[in-house]
């Protein structure tokens, strides 16, 4: 406060406050979503799309007050600035490891952490590795949301140069912004890490333990955290230790194909293995089908996973118990494995090992508990963690991938998740901050959205469309392998001619980069032409049981990247649209002929756009072609008068570089009136530095408060404008070029909530005379605030989020926003919604409530919010599925220009 009437409760609560900040201030520096932003929250993400959801998760900070009163009322022990975070890890594979060196690397290294692994071996030295026969050579395809999160110098140590390779598309997953999925071989990185763990700085924190009784061990020793994380003997310490804490809860109702790994070598040829595996065209095969999976750390070395039917399970387990691969193949399941090498190109004598990989989705009811029977390092009186905390991760927690060679993905997330909760907890002991089971509620939470998670993706991948019937992929695969005479489907092509046909088909969507798919830039040269790769697989002679379970298995289902990255010319993604751009009404609910006529012909033209657009993609890139900008300028404009948003923009950047300023200011012009937030914000650009116009301050505001309100990150940060909701302080009365700012400094001192607001708005943006200070514009808006106006609520509630001019208050930023979304103010509901869904800043996960505030939201007018119900409703996310209902909005909300829509 700028009068000091605060003072005396500033001084009173000072102590406490510092208190707390010991705590609150790594966490909070962390980064918190940018969820208040107007028009830029994030979005629920259909069940189609969940991994960003589980990204998200991960990444927030934790929340320390959970519940104020019970706090209150334990007794805080005296802080201890030295105290030590005492832990024992279960299990050393890649979760446990991860926890650890996470940890141990981070600033405070204020830990002691004892890392048990019965695998491990120590030589005389003391050096700790891995014993032979313990682990096979299965792969490892590491998303890029989950690699890109750890800190870059254990990034470098754990993925050096050299240790992976980039096969796989960008994806939900994997978006461009962080990166290829990386595939590599999982016992090499285990390698890796366990080397690390050996070294400076990490080796005074840790202790590895590779012998000896972990429960003897626990005994022994008293700890304020056991994790429970990777291989046998942390499932054993699970099960018999804890068991009664952990009940499983088995979530396999659709009962995915277990699957035999081929592990092959082409150096093992010698001179004679030849040339590498064409792994862009190896990867077009893998997503044609749903049989056959390869995954590879190199062109020569990699897994191939073999989907399996029920019948062909123990065939599969007896040659797994041989170990490595010896004499002829025999039998139905060896003429699978012998045709599955040769459509990958791989000979057979390259073939190293086989291994057997259980597919079970499964899951716990409990990821963290207390353990009353145990007691922690300190005595009671003196310890803010009275009883030990035990958590599951990795292979202890079950949430593991269904599919062959992306296992790991969920235990380094959940790792991630974890070493923030333990460093939390740490904090906690050394700030004297009292730690009970509310207090890793939120790790909790973010388990079971990844449980989730990894079941949408299980039940998309496990279902196959077959006419107007849907059958489970084993009861494809079974009906496909157990038959000996294979029907031949219903039109004129034969099984090989249709498998051909979906290769073709896969091939095209890396080409093009449909639904977002790109293949890394390397790779996409190597892909070969659609027909070429095609009329190679018609050539090999596959057998007939072969081709049926290749064709009946169905396409492999890639997701988009979250953020479009069409053109990264400027480095610019784009955005949902927002409030206040609608350029026309909802359709009609009814359609004459004619007009049904026209829908199809706009239908066409619009594919037809797409398609030139794509294929300027490609040329001003070089994808596969040979690079051109002259005939890439030529397809963009082509595009462009079909009505192409994104052509329009991509031509006008091009004219731009070609320095034709007034024909990009047309072109910018026309994108950003179809709501493209790229265009709207070059377009300010062009107004304020008069190319191609003349200089036009106001419409270069209008158009970055345009570029704004959709979310556009460089508009949000240009300094040029700050997004304010429409109300009556913008009519002519709060004008002070008309009425004088003397006249409302009057009204605001006497209580005109009006005019309080607009001396806050040019307080913060420094106009009219007046000079920027943020400080006095949250001074404004809190009085408007107490007044009751809603906007003024939702303003300094996203100050007090962001910290923009005032202390960063998450806690009273939420309880503002909700009392603006009480009031109906259509932003605040959108994002209170997205706060529910996601259960940001402490508040738990509620779907339902969420949905209940985007519709709100979206019968307010809120594009935004249209989408997110209609999406909710569309796929049954947390309510009823209605595909009506949910198509309503959806539709509503994409004749608003929601692009997302």
């Amino acid at each position: 406060s700028r009068d000091g009437t605060f003072m005396s409760t500033l001084l009173t609560c000072g102590c406490f406050c510092a208190c707390l900040l010991q705590i609150a201030l790594p966490l909070l520096s962390s980064g918190v979503p940018s969820a208040f932003l107007q028009g830029s929250p994030r979005v629920p993400i259909p069940a189609k799309q969940r991994g960003r959801v589980c990204r998200k998760a991960s990444s927030k900070p934790l929340s320390f007050v959970k519940d104020r009163k019970a706090h209150a009322q334990s007794k805080a022990p005296e802080p201890a600035p030295d105290a030590c975070l005492e832990l024992a890890v279960i299990g050393g594979g890649v979760a446990g490891l991860c926890i650890g060196l996470l940890l141990a690397g981070s600033a405070e290294r204020k830990a002691r952490i004892r890392v048990f692994d019965r695998r491990w071996q120590a030589d005389a030295s003391g050096h700790v590795s891995w014993r032979p026969g313990t682990r096979d050579a299965r792969m490892l395809s590491l998303q890029s949301s989950i690699w890109s999160q750890l800190p870059f110098d254990l990034q470098a140590k754990m993925l050096p140069e050299g240790s992976f390779c980039e096969t796989w598309p960008l994806q939900r997953e994997s978006p461009g912004s962080c990166g290829f999925p990386r595939s590599m071989v999982l016992r090499d990185m285990e390698d890796r890490m366990l080397e690390i763990a050996q070294q400076e700085p990490y080796s005074a924190v840790l202790d590895l333990q590779p012998a000896g009784s972990v429960g003897a061990a626990l005994d022994a020793e008293a700890f304020h955290c056991i994790v429970m994380a990777d291989g046998p003997d942390a499932v054993q310490a699970r099960d018999e230790l804890f068991g009664e804490h952990f009940p499983a809860h088995d979530l396999d109702e659709f009962k995915t194909p277990d699957a035999l790994g081929i592990g092959f070598d082409l150096q093992k040829l010698g001179e004679s293995s030849g040339a590498d595996l064409n792994l862009a065209d190896c990867t077009a095969l893998s997503m044609s089908q749903r049989r056959f999976l390869l995954s590879a750390s190199s062109g020569q070395r990699g897994v191939l996973s073999l989907l399996l039917a029920p019948s062909e399970c123990d065939a599969a387990r007896q040659l797994a118990s041989s170990g490595r691969a010896s004499g002829k193949l025999s039998g139905s399941l060896g003429e699978q494995i012998r045709d599955g090498c040769k459509l990958f190109g791989i000979p057979e004598m390259a073939v190293t090992e086989f291994m057997y990989f259980r597919s079970k989705l499964g899951g716990r009811l409990r990821y963290f508990s207390a353990l009353p029977d145990r007691l922690p390092p300190e005595s009671a009186e003196d310890t803010c963690v009275p009883r030990p905390f035990a958590f599951l991760v990795g292979d202890a927690a079950d949430i593991q991938s269904c599919w062959p060679g992306r296992e790991g993905n969920a235990s380094l997330r959940g790792a991630l998740a974890l070493a923030r909760q333990l460093s939390a907890i740490g904090q906690a002991i050394r700030a004297g901050y009292p730690v009970d089971e509310s207090f890793c509620e939120e790790y909790g939470k973010q388990m079971v959205l990844l449980k989730n998670t990894e079941v949408s993706q299980h039940r998309r991948h496990t279902l196959v469309s077959q006419g107007s019937q849907t059958m489970t992929l084993c009861s494809v695969l079974e009906q496909a392998v157990g038959s000996t005479e294979i029907a031949f489907p219903t039109s004129k092509l034969s099984h090989s001619e249709a498998f051909a046909l979906a290769v073709q088909r896969s091939a095209s969507q890396l080409a093009m980069r449909e639904f977002g798919a790109s293949l890394p830039a390397g790779r996409l040269g190597e892909l070969a032409a659609e027909k070429v790769l095609s009329s190679r697989v018609l050539k090999l002679e596959l057998g007939a049981q072969t081709l049926e379970a290749l064709r009946a298995s169905g396409l492999w289902s890639v997701s988009p990247p979250e953020e479009n990255e069409d053109l990264s010319i400027f480095g610019i993604g784009t955005h949902a649209s927002p409030a206040g751009l609608s350029a026309q009404a909802a359709a009609a609910n009814t359609q004459t002929e004619d007009e049904e006529v026209e829908e199809e012909q706009k239908a066409d033209r619009s594919k037809e756009a797409r398609q030139e657009y794509n294929r300027g993609v490609r040329l001003l890139k070089g994808r596969g072609v040979d690079k051109d900008v002259a005939e890439a300028t030529n397809c963009f404009r082509k595009a462009a008068r079909w009505g192409h948003a994104k052509a329009t923009y991509a031509l006008a950047v091009l004219l731009r570089e070609a320095k034709d300023d007034v024909a990009a200011f047309k072109g910018f012009t026309a994108a950003a009136r179809k709501g493209d937030a790229r265009a709207m914000y070059n377009l300010a650009l062009m107004y304020l530095n008069g190319k191609g116009t003349k200089i036009n301050i106001d419409a270069a505001k209008e158009w970055f408060a345009n570029a704004a309100h959709m979310g556009h990150n460089k508009a949000m940060r240009s300094g040029h404008v700050i997004v304010f909701g429409a109300g009556p302080w913008l009519d002519d009365e709060y004008d002070p070029k008309k009425v004088g700012l003397d006249r409302i400094v009057k009204n605001a001192e006497s209580g005109n909530s009006y005019a309080m607001f607009k001396m806050a708005m040019l307080c913060y943006e420094g106009e009219s005379g007046v000079p920027q200070d943020k400080a006095l514009a949250s001074n404004w808006f809190m009085k408007a605030a107490q007044q009751g106006l809603p906007e003024a609520m939702y303003q300094m509630s996203r100050m007090l989020h962001l910290g923009d001019g005032v202390e960063k208050d998450t806690e009273y930023g939420f309880r503002l926003l909700q009392e603006a979304a009480s009031k109906g103010h259509a932003v605040s509901m959108h994002n209170l919604g997205a706060k529910l869904y996601f259960g940001e800043d402490g508040t738990p996960i509620d779907g339902r409530a969420a949905a209940e505030w985007f519709l709100k939201a979206a019968e307010a007018g809120f594009p935004p919010a249209m989408n997110n119900i209609g999406w909710m409703m569309y796929v049954g996310d947390s309510v009823e599925e209605d595909v009506k209902g949910g198509l309503k909005w959806l539709e509503k909300a994409a004749a608003c220009g929601n692009e997302e829509a």
